[in-house]
């Protein structure tokens, strides 16, 4: 595997506590699915919506007020 394809990952395995940059470039190419937990975290550190992440544990209308009242 070309080494620079992972370079974008290496920093944000850092930060998330995954020890494989490669893992997150599968979750990110919709290969795999983050764990609920890692989910969270990337939430929480990346500001991407749980729902994005994983729709099959938190659907977005759990966390969506305007979809919610419809």
């Amino acid at each position: 595997m070309n080494k620079d394809l992972l370079k974008p990952y290496k920093e944000k395995a850092k930060i998330l506590g995954v020890k494989n940059p490669q893992y997150l470039m599968q979750i990110a190419n919709g290969h795999r699915k983050p764990s609920g937990e890692l989910a969270q975290k990337m939430s929480e550190t990346l500001g991407i919506p749980l729902w994005e992440l994983r729709p099959d544990i938190y659907p977005e209308h759990l966390f969506n007020k305007e979809a919610s009242h419809e």
